[in-house]
C-alpha cells in the first residue's frame, strides 16, 4: 500500500492537504538528522489523529460520514501508524544519531 492508495477512499475534506503533508513527513522520517525525524513522526501522529477525529464525526452533523468513509479514513490512519512505528524503529535502533 502507498499513501495515495491509503487516502484514495477518504472524504476528508482535507485529504489532498493531509496526503500532501504527509508525504512531507515521509521525507522527514527518511533523514539522518534524529531532530529532523522526530518532527516527521509528530507530524505523522497529528495526521493521523485528524483522520481518525473525522471517522469518530468530529468535523460534521451526526450521520454525515458513512460508514465507508470512516474504514477509509481509520485504514490511512492506520497506514499512517505503520509509517510511525517504522520511523520510531529507526530511531531506537542507533541507526540514526
Amino acid at each position: 500500500m502507498t499513501l495515495e492508495d491509503a487516502f484514495a477512499k477518504s472524504n476528508h475534506p482535507r485529504a489532498h492537504e493531509l496526503m500532501h503533508k504527509a508525504r512531507h513527513a515521509q521525507g522527514y522520517t527518511a533523514s539522518d538528522s534524529r531532530f529532523v525525524v522526530e518532527q516527521g513522526i509528530q507530524a505523522l501522529r497529528g495526521i493521523a489523529a485528524q483522520l481518525r477525529m473525522y471517522a469518530d464525526g468530529a468535523y460534521s452533523a451526526p450521520g454525515m460520514i458513512g460508514d465507508s468513509d470512516k474504514v477509509a479514513c481509520k485504514d490511512a490512519a492506520s497506514f499512517l501508524d505503520g509509517q510511525v512505528a517504522v520511523a520510531e524503529h529507526r530511531l531506537l535502533s542507533g541507526g540514526i544519531r
